[in-house]
């Protein structure tokens, strides 16, 4: 029997941060789902067949932008932190090198951004008593992951989180099995307290923030950038809490540096 994995991303997005830009790579199919939930952002379509990207245009005119290119052999022509989403069923399961797509497709994500994607399940045991019989032949072109194999191969191509869902097909046989055949992947360009942290203020503001924060902790006019930090912060509307968690991931010594904004009455 052949499994077809089910077209359920949109199932696991995640909707905690503004989304004002996503890149859609050859799953046409939540096209027309995606302007629906996101009306304000920016839609990039990218697909490799030229009727595929004629036939949307026919179908979503204007409302989306469009790129002919075969996103597995050639670098995107796009620029860093572009898109808040990438998203595409089995990014990865078709190219002789996944980790360089990873990675690649990774830096165009901003700093709030993450990947959505799918792959086929290793451990299903249709696939894998395939894969005894017949050898890897079948996974030259189209791979295969373990959770396990997928979570490294993201980790070593600089996503901070990722996090899976199971997804079974209709089939009866199916439920009979252990493993699922696809998981659905959501993987983050930073860790949740960083993207809390990038999502409130803009890089200037965050960059000015830490600037001054490093030069208190290292005793750098201290008592000057201290006042300046204080007029910063409250011109800028920035509150305790958020102080508290920037200081504690820009700062070796975080701990030394807030008890000393805590005795200037500054936290």
């Amino acid at each position: 029997m052949k499994y077809v994995m089910p077209h359920r991303l949109l199932e696991f997005l995640d909707f905690s941060y503004p989304v004002k830009s996503i890149l859609v790579i050859e799953s046409d199919v939540y096209l027309k789902e995606l302007l629906n939930l996101f009306p304000m952002a920016k839609i990039t379509f990218c697909g490799s067949d030229e009727y595929k990207i004629e036939t949307n245009k026919e179908k979503f005119s204007d409302k989306i932008s469009y790129l002919q290119a075969a996103y597995n052999e050639e670098r995107l022509p796009f620029s860093a932190e572009s898109f808040d989403i990438i998203l595409g069923n089995g990014l990865l399961d078709e190219n002789f090198n996944p980790q360089d797509i990873a990675s690649g497709l990774g830096s165009f994500l901003t700093q709030t951004g993450y990947m959505l994607t799918s792959f086929s399940n290793l451990l299903f045991k249709p696939w894998l008593d395939k894969l005894i019989l017949e050898g890897r032949s079948e996974f030259i072109v189209r791979r295969g992951y373990t959770k396990g194999d997928f979570e490294r191969l993201m980790t070593a191509s600089f996503y901070k989180e990722v996090f899976f869902a199971k997804v079974h097909t209709d089939s009866e046989k199916e439920q009979l099995e252990e493993e699922p055949p696809f998981y659905i992947c959501r993987a983050y360009k930073s860790v949740y307290p960083v993207r809390e942290i990038k999502s409130l203020f803009d890089a200037e503001t965050r960059k000015t923030l830490s600037k001054l924060i490093r030069r208190i902790e290292f005793d750098v006019d201290i008592h000057s950038n201290i006042e300046t930090l204080r007029e910063f912060i409250h011109k800028e509307g920035i509150f305790n809490e958020y102080l508290r968690d920037f200081i504690k991931e820009a700062c070796f010594s975080h701990k030394k540096v807030a008890k000393l904004l805590e005795d200037e009455g500054i936290l």
